[in-house]
């Protein structure tokens, strides 16, 4: 992809070189630079990318995007340029400009060809349940025809090869170059567990979800988040990013969907101010009471809901009732919990 049209529009421009260069791959890791590509020298919790602009520019980095505040290029990267005869381009972020996980985000999607937009992309959050709801999904959709990549704690799956993962939700390129994947081999889906930290720190930022799952929130990566305040308005990020119906309207897509556990204080939060269409999963009797009562016009809350009829030492029988639906089911999971998450992946799937 040619830099100057990977860059436009972002607040980013060329301070030297030639911005008219096609560059094969993009990086915000120095130690994964190959040579012709582009160095994101973005910010990070602990460091900062121009500390490594030497090793990046001896990687053979053909541009550089910088911060704003980034001093010029150290002597030692300056000597390898003239040295190599590589004609670098720096390119400068402006005063307002970040360059960080979120603009690294936009510039990833944009160089894969907006993987995220070309995939019914399904993501999941919450203290517990993720991966088995992202597994039970991708099942689930398999079963009715559809190819479905996912992005997870223990695996990576683009439609073609599985790896194990080494972070629940990866970098922002690394997942982009996934989606790409995916869509190369013919995935109409992907169900990815995105964590707090991701969605936090914007590595999920310039992604186009169709849909998001709220699991339950429980005390957890409080070292990192400080209160369930703040852990809680990091997940509900997911629900933010969803597509309105004014945003669909404008772009021709659709509304997003949230999935959310009504049985979780937490919910509420999650669902914010109701832009998404929402379908709330729920285990409570006092709820399923309400959804078999209520009408089918606004502003009826949308309800899937199970009932446990038995639960055995090798599975549960249930009824399901959400879209698709009653069914009468055994299942090959125990507990409450196990319940609840096939009736959101359900849910999610349908």
């Amino acid at each position: 992809m040619q830099l100057d049209a990977l860059i436009t529009g972002l607040g980013l421009a060329p301070a030297s070189g030639d911005a008219g260069i096609a560059v094969p791959d993009i990086a915000d890791d120095s130690r994964r630079v190959t040579p012709g590509s582009l160095f994101i020298a973005r910010t990070g919790a602990t460091g900062d990318g121009s500390a490594f602009l030497d090793d990046a520019i001896a990687r053979g980095a053909a541009a550089i995007i910088l911060p704003h505040y980034a001093p010029a290029l150290p002597p030692e990267a300056k000597a390898t340029e003239a040295g190599a005869g590589k004609g670098l381009c720096i390119v400068r972020a402006a005063e307002a400009v970040a360059v960080d996980h979120a603009l690294t985000a936009t510039l990833a999607e944009r160089f894969f060809g907006e993987p995220s937009r070309r995939l019914r992309l399904l993501g999941i959050t919450g203290t517990n349940g993720k991966t088995t709801v992202a597994y039970i999904t991708r099942h689930l959709l398999g079963a009715a025809g559809v190819k479905c990549g996912l992005i997870g704690t223990i695996e990576l799956d683009d439609g073609a090869t599985r790896q194990p993962a080494e972070l629940t939700t990866p970098g922002p390129i690394d997942t982009a170059r996934l989606l790409a994947r995916m869509v190369a081999n013919g995935c109409g889906a992907a169900v990815m567990e995105v964590s707090s930290h991701a969605l936090h720190q914007g590595r999920v930022a310039a992604m186009r979800f169709h849909a998001g799952v709220f699991t339950n929130l429980t005390g957890d990566h409080l070292d990192y988040h400080k209160t369930m305040e703040d852990y809680a308005a990091a997940k509900a990020r997911l629900f933010a990013m969803l597509p309105s119906a004014k945003t669909a309207a404008s772009d021709g897509t659709r509304a997003g969907w949230a999935v959310l556990n009504a049985d979780d204080p937490y919910a509420v939060t999650m669902y914010g101010d109701g832009h998404s269409r929402a379908i709330w999963t729920t285990l409570n009797p006092k709820l399923i009471a309400e959804a078999e009562q209520q009408s089918d016009t606004p502003p009826a809350r949308s309800f899937a809901y199970a009932k446990v009829l038995a639960m055995r030492a090798d599975g549960s029988r249930v009824t399901m009732t959400g879209p698709w639906g009653s069914l009468e089911l055994d299942l090959p999971l125990i507990g409450r919990h196990n319940v609840s998450n096939v009736l959101q992946a359900a849910a999610l799937a349908a």
